[in-house]
């Protein structure tokens, strides 16, 4: 994957690195975010990035 890096934030402050494998929705309070740097990525890896934080399918395409 062309992951920089990937880091969840709360309350303007990082927190800790988080995994884009494993389902994160769940672990994510109303006030965090999560940043993803991405280099270069494919569709596919995209398409697993936004079934996985729950983002809808228009959000990929338009990264891309």
């Amino acid at each position: 994957m062309s992951v920089v890096a990937a880091f969840l934030y709360h309350e303007g402050k990082r927190l800790r690195p988080v995994t884009l494998i494993d389902p994160a929705c769940e672990h994510i309070a109303k006030d965090d975010f999560v940043w993803i740097g991405l280099s270069q990525p494919s569709e596919s890896e995209l398409a697993d990035i936004a079934g996985n934080y729950g983002l809808h399918r228009v959000v990929s395409v338009n990264v891309v």
